[in-house]
């Protein structure tokens, strides 16, 4: 598997790496994760939507393991890449805006995790109309960085 280069190989690295993280085998699933994020660069293009979301998923795996400093590294220039070309909000970029506005707030960073909070919910009440559990959800991470 590790040898293809296709959509297939790239998701099958990715549940391997989550599957890793699982087993508390951190270290091997960040250098899988890593290895799915380089392979979506190539398969994808490095500026593609596809790339994007194998940074965003290998940034939970950073997060998941403990490295938040890290994490919000790898979460801001997918994040980013995402808002330059104005794709459409999908679940992993509001998981990855709440993700990063709470790793923020855990580095001590409290305005960029409230900018990050209110940019979720912003998008999300684009997506949903109240009530919406992801409406709640957003407002719960707001609330959550209000009160630090």
């Amino acid at each position: 598997m590790r040898d293809a280069a296709d959509e297939a190989a790239i998701r099958g690295l990715q549940n391997y790496a989550r599957a890793l993280m699982y087993s508390a085998r951190s270290e091997k699933a960040l250098a899988i994760s890593a290895e799915a994020t380089h392979a979506a660069a190539g398969v994808y293009g490095a500026e593609s939507q596809g790339a994007a979301l194998a940074a965003l998923e290998h940034a939970g795996i950073l997060l998941g393991a403990g490295q938040t400093t890290e994490a919000a590294a790898a979460y801001e220039p997918a994040l980013q890449r995402w808002r330059d070309r104005a794709w459409a909000p999908s679940p992993e970029f509001l998981q990855g805006l709440i993700r990063l506005s709470r790793a923020r707030l855990d580095l001590g960073d409290t305005p960029a995790a409230e900018r990050l909070a209110r940019e979720n919910l912003t998008a999300v009440e684009r997506l949903y109309q109240p009530p919406h559990e992801q409406i709640a959800r957003a407002l719960l991470n707001l609330g959550e960085v209000l009160l630090g």
